[in-house]
C-alpha cells in the first residue's frame, strides 16, 4: 500500500475551513481523499450526515470510542473515583495519562504518563507509536 501525505485543515468555527476544503478538492480533487469524523453537535442547515461529518449523540460517541480506541488519553487533574478511567484501564492496552497523584495512584505501572512541559506528550505519543 503506498502512503500518503495527512493534511489536517483545523480552526475554530467559521474560520472557513469548508471553503479551504472546497477549493482544495476543486483543484486536486484526484489526489485527494476526505475522511469523515463524528461530532456529537446537531447538524448546520445544508449538512448531511456521513458527508461532512457522522451526527451521533454523545452515549453512542463514548461507546464507539470505549469499542474501538488504540489508546485511552486522559488528562484530567482533579481526583475522585473516574469510571472511564477505571474502565479503560481494564479493557485498553495502552493508557496515557497526565502526570497527577490521582491518575499514579489508580493507574500505577497500568499507563504512561506525560506532563505539561513542552515536548512532553508529543515525546510520550512518539514512545507509544514504537511500542
Amino acid at each position: 500500500m503506498n502512503k500518503g501525505v495527512l493534511f489536517v485543515l483545523s480552526g475554530p468555527s467559521g474560520v472557513g475551513k469548508g471553503t479551504v476544503k472546497a477549493q482544495l478538492f476543486e483543484e486536486f480533487e484526484k489526489c485527494l481523499v476526505f475522511s469523515v469524523s463524528a461530532t456529537t453537535r446537531k447538524p448546520r442547515e445544508g449538512e448531511v450526515d456521513g458527508r461532512e461529518y457522522f451526527f451521533i449523540d454523545r452515549d453512542s460517541f463514548e461507546q464507539k470510542i470505549r469499542e474501538n480506541a488504540w489508546a485511552y488519553f486522559h488528562g484530567h487533574e482533579v481526583g475522585g473515583t473516574n469510571p472511564s478511567l477505571l474502565e479503560a484501564l481494564g479493557s485498553t492496552e495502552l493508557n496515557l495519562l497526565l502526570d497527577v497523584g490521582f491518575n499514579r495512584e489508580v493507574a500505577e505501572d497500568a499507563a504512561l504518563y506525560w506532563t505539561k512541559e513542552d515536548g512532553s506528550l508529543r515525546a510520550l505519543i512518539e514512545t507509544a507509536d514504537q511500542m
